[in-house]
């Protein structure tokens, strides 16, 4: 199994076919640590607001469309990992929203689906005996871990727009897969919960834009692990609210620029062995 450090590589340098390659923007210089306790956004309906005892939000942050609440963090990577940061957002949205989950149950989390979780598959470079998965385990478990990715994306507003397929668009545009992290489909009476890795990269189009859009795969739309393409019709879409964006651009530059030499150095150790 890839570690996450890959997955993240792989994220911080696709952006899909529609979109124009971009540079990265620029990001502020390295800090010996990063202030995650400050670097959170949350938005919320008046409405949930009044169930969950919270203060009014201010005007013109509310989400919309059946997003009843947002939570953007970042979070350490694993104890003893390779000292990466990572962005994350919790959506909580109405649970009668035609959005696909990753598997069949009311609940799951792709970290139960990573070798490192179970000890009778866990690598262990110390060890002579090394795990080893019949060709059918390794299919199916490497299979269920694909499903909680190519669910979701972050977009540029009207990415999906017949003019940003030619060759000179007149605005920023641009688009990044996410991966679903964990899901619970009944976590409060008609609410359900949505954990998104949203990986960490910057590209300059995202300076260009004022806010930007979360896609999520409809339920009954294709597999897209057998397809680069995103097509706009089979997923569902969600503006974050300006401010909030905002806030979101600015700890993401911090982050990637945090992360950009200890992925440098990752790669060239790998590289090397």
């Amino acid at each position: 199994m890839k570690k996450p450090f890959l997955a993240l590589l792989l994220i911080a340098v696709l952006v899909w076919p529609a979109a124009i390659p971009s540079a990265y923007a620029k990001e502020p210089a390295q800090s010996s640590s990063l202030p995650i306790e400050q670097m959170r956004a949350v938005a919320y309906t008046k409405e949930f607001a009044q169930r969950f005892a919270l203060p009014d939000p201010e005007p013109s942050t509310e989400p919309s469309g059946g997003i009843q609440a947002m939570e953007f963090t970042v979070e350490p990577g694993a104890k003893h990992g390779s000292g990466l940061y990572y962005c994350k957002l919790r959506l909580y949205l109405s649970n009668d929203l035609p959005i696909a989950y990753p598997e069949e149950g009311v609940a799951g989390a792709q970290r139960m689906l990573i070798f490192p979780a179970h000890f009778f598959v866990r690598s262990n470079p110390d060890s002579k005996h090394q795990p080893k998965l019949s060709p059918s385990d390794g299919q199916h478990f490497n299979e269920r871990n694909g499903r909680y990715n190519r669910m979701t994306m972050l977009a540029s507003p009207g990415y999906d727009h017949p003019e940003f397929l030619s060759a000179s668009p007149k605005v920023p545009y641009g688009g990044i897969g996410m991966a679903y992290e964990e899901y619970h489909r009944d976590l409060f009476p008609g609410l359900a919960y949505l954990k998104i890795d949203m990986g960490c990269p910057v590209f300059s189009w995202m300076d260009g834009i004022k806010t930007a859009e979360i896609w999520l795969k409809r339920e009954g739309a294709k597999d897209y692990r057998k397809q680069i393409r995103m097509e706009p019709q089979d997923f569902l879409k969600f503006t974050i609210p300006p401010k909030m964006y905002r806030q979101i651009l600015s700890w993401r530059k911090e982050v990637a620029a945090y992360n950009r030499p200890l992925i440098e150095k990752l790669g060239t150790e790998r590289r090397s062995k």
